[in-house]
């Protein structure tokens, strides 16, 4: 018995050893973690029942590294702890996506500075990495390097020992195959264990691919509106549901979002975009404007790469401080009379390539005009005005920096050089008049653009499709061609002592001036109509919108003007000392776009004012004849051509009018054709519908007395006023010129109905 209980023992002892052994490798085995499958017979259970350990190559799921985590207490974030320590916080497991080596690293305290660019890729130029937090996350196998990354002083970038074979800059950017999104991850530190890898979608080396989720919503937009490529060619992200790609290439899986959502490659990539010039930026904490370097230089503060929008040459030119005056006239046109030039802010750009000139930009005193030192190729200075073809209107815009992309382009429908075309809407208004009084050709004639809705082209040949405008805008061409050129029609002209305007001779006369020679630029028929007394100074600034830095107003020649509603100030315009800024008291009623173009009752022209700011002292208002809102209206230089005092002269020279004007057929406006003859004959008169001239008293107000019946023997300038009536609801006005009845056209008939015939009132001066 006592050998048996020896030898038992001696047994017991070997198989204490043994198992004492499979324990040392164990834990030998584990911690240097070899690269071979060990079998061991020391782990608790049967004996087919061991330890298998893992080679340390093995992939594990990183997707959760960079994320934030939290222990409900405090906050941290997860990091991989095969490649990093958490050295200055604690280390909780199951609180991170990922695999078991993803671990939250929880923060002893929070953290200096912002997080976040904590996970964001990062590179010196050479190799690239992961922003990682300093206070939790050490960079055990790679080189830290600050100022790359976005965020606190904490956030720095953890540079990889050796490049991976790819550029990472798609890592974490939405992806799609066309049905499913995804996101774009670095198959070198990452797997896509809950979805489907896939190519050739992402941007970057070969190991960023697209993680597509299982299941994804079908059609979605995120994408659009993103700059897309196809690596030679830029493009933006558009939804072929609502946009086309009229003017490029459309090319699917380069945009994330549904099958919707595709790259409109541009038909050549620009070198050089500038559609982001002019822009406010920012650095986070300072603001600047975006600068075309290739012009123009940052003096006066820091330039920075990749904050505005357009080609390399748009940066970002940050303010030292803020600049002292308002900047809202960067980046307009400006001109000093003979050359032109663009606004620039002063305090961050200079004015290398041209001459800097003062007060000739809206905005404070840093907002001046840079002239450049020699003309372009093609004058701008129809850039933004309206276009016609005759059916459609559109924009002008210059090719060289613009591109119709909407719409179709048409030459010789646009003031400047050969790059200022015309880009037609698709579909446009009918009826626009923003063309009447322009100059029109017809390449071999030049003529006048007419309202055929209230005028006759008398004395030329009508034709379409000549200019801007509704199809009731139309080219009067003169009976024979003047000899030179109209293009100085409308310009400021002098003598050296008096300032006047350049007027076609053919069309116009200089009543209430003195007509010079050779003071224009056109042809022979192109003179300058000198006031009878001049400004002192230059009025090129007449007509234009200025700004004290609050509010908005007009620049105005106060020699013939008067700021009545508003604030007169000065060094707002520029022109001579006689252009002012009028700065409206409150938003006028309307659009200003018509104050300062030329204006014309048919007979006499004159100029669109602001009313609302201006009043014309010196001339005759009339409604109805410039673009803009109710507060824009023409303001006829002069009287009217007959003394006031002189009724029946008028009324008469209204009927004239009326025959003259009048069309062969009815247009449906006979309380604006005679509204208009009245107005031409001096009687001040506003043009309303056709049965108020007697409902409201308008004729009665202005010298007209109403018959008790119709007249046994009509006079000439005598007129007939229908009511209004249920079948005819806005009735019916008429003028007598000795001969017959006209209203828009010439009447066969003193009564035009022949039903339901409203009571008619008879006025005569």
């Amino acid at each position: 018995m006592e050998y048996n209980k020896s030898v038992k023992d001696g047994l017991r002892d070997q198989i204490d050893i043994i198992i004492r052994a499979n324990n040392i490798l164990f834990e030998y085995f584990t911690l240097v973690r070899c690269d071979i499958n060990v079998f061991f017979f020391g782990c608790t259970g049967s004996r087919n029942i061991g330890c298998c350990l893992t080679s340390n190559k093995q992939k594990r799921s990183n997707n959760g590294v960079g994320q934030s985590c939290s222990d409900g207490n405090r906050t941290g974030t997860c990091i991989d702890t095969d490649v990093s320590s958490c050295s200055n916080g604690t280390l909780v497991s199951n609180r991170c996506p990922g695999g078991k080596n993803v671990k939250c690293c929880l923060r002893s305290s929070s953290p200096t500075g912002s997080n976040n660019g904590v996970g964001q890729s990062c590179s010196d130029g050479n190799r690239t990495g992961t922003c990682i937090d300093t206070n939790v996350s050490s960079c055990s196998n790679g080189t830290l390097v600050s100022n790359r990354c976005p965020g606190g002083k904490n956030v720095k970038c953890c540079l990889r020992s050796s490049s991976p074979t790819g550029s990472n800059n798609g890592v974490g950017q939405s992806c799609s195959d066309g049905n499913r999104t995804g996101t774009c991850i670095d198959t070198n530190v990452s797997s896509c264990s809950n979805g489907t890898l896939v190519s050739n979608r992402c941007p970057g080396g070969k190991n960023v691919k697209c993680c597509l989720r299982s299941s994804s919503p079908t059609g979605s937009n995120n994408g659009v509106g993103q700059s897309c490529s196809d690596g030679n060619r830029t493009g933006t992200c558009i939804d072929t549901n609502v946009s086309s790609c009229s003017n490029g290439t459309l090319v699917s899986n380069r945009c994330p979002g549904g099958k919707n959502v595709k790259c409109c490659l541009r038909s050549s990539s620009p070198t050089g975009s500038n559609n982001g010039v002019g822009q406010s930026c920012s650095d986070g904490n300072r603001t600047g404007t975006c600068i075309d370097t290739n012009v123009s230089s940052c003096s006066n503060g820091t330039l920075v790469s990749n904050r505005c929008p357009g080609g390399k040459n748009v940066k970002c030119c940050l303010r030292s401080s803020s600049p002292t005056g308002s900047n809202n006239g960067v980046g307009q046109s400006c001109s000093d009379g003979n050359r032109t030039g663009t606004c620039i802010d002063t305090d961050v750009s200079s004015c290398s390539n041209g001459t800097l000139v003062s007060n000739r930009c809206p905005g404070g005193k840093n907002v001046k005009c840079c002239l450049r030192s020699s003309s372009p190729t093609g004058s701008n200075n129809g850039v933004g005005q309206s276009c016609s073809d005759g059916n459609r209107t559109g924009t002008c815009i210059d090719t060289n920096v613009s591109s119709c992309s909407n719409g179709t382009l048409v030459s010789n429908r646009c003031p400047g050089g050969k790059n200022v075309k015309c880009c037609l809407r698709s579909s446009s208004p009918t009826g626009s008049n923003n063309g009447v009084g322009q100059s029109c050709s017809d390449g071999n004639r030049t003529g006048t653009c007419i309202d055929t809705n209230v005028s006759s082209c008398s004395n030329g040949t009508l034709v379409s499709n000549r200019c801007p405008g509704g199809k009731n805008v139309k080219c009067c061409l003169k009976s024979s061609s003047p000899t030179g050129s109209n293009n100085g029609v409308g310009q400021s002209c002098s003598d050296g002592n008096r300032t006047g305007t350049c007027i076609d001779t053919n069309v116009s006369s200089c009543s209430n001036g003195t007509l010079v020679s050779n003071r224009c630029p056109g042809g022979k028929n192109v003179k300058c109509c000198l006031r009878s007394s001049s400004p002192t100074g230059s009025n090129n600034g007449v007509g234009q919108s200025c700004s004290d830095g609050n509010r908005t107003g007009t620049c105005i020649d106060t020699n013939v003007s008067s700021c009545s509603n508003g604030t007169l100030v000065s060094n707002r315009c520029p022109g001579g000392k006689n252009v002012k800024c009028c700065l409206k008291s409150s938003s006028p009623t309307g659009p200003n776009n018509g104050v300062g173009k030329s204006c014309s009752d048919g007979n006499r022209t004159g100029t669109c004012i602001d009313t609302d700011v201006s009043s014309c002292s010196n001339g005759t208002l009339i409604s109805n004849r410039c673009p803009g809102g109710k507060n824009v209206k023409c303001c006829i230089n002069g009287k009217s051509p007959l003394q006031p005092n002189n009724l029946l002269a008028m009324a008469e020279y209204a009927a004239d009018y009326a025959r003259e004007h009048a069309n062969p057929s009815t247009t449906r406006r006979c309380a604006r054709y005679v509204g208009n003859a009245l107005i031409a004959a001096g009687f001040q008169i506003e043009v309303k519908d056709a049965c108020y001239y007697h409902s409201e008293g308008i004729l009665s107000s202005v010298g007209f007395r109403l018959l008790p019946s119709r007249p046994a023997t009509l006079k000439k300038g005598d007129i007939a006023v229908y009511e209004c009536n249920r079948t005819h609801e806005y009735g019916h006005i008429q003028i007598y010129d000795g001969y017959g009845w006209y209203s828009d056209f010439r009447q066969n008939n003193e009564i035009i109905y022949s039903s339901d015939i409203p009571p008619i009132h008879y006025y005569r001066i």
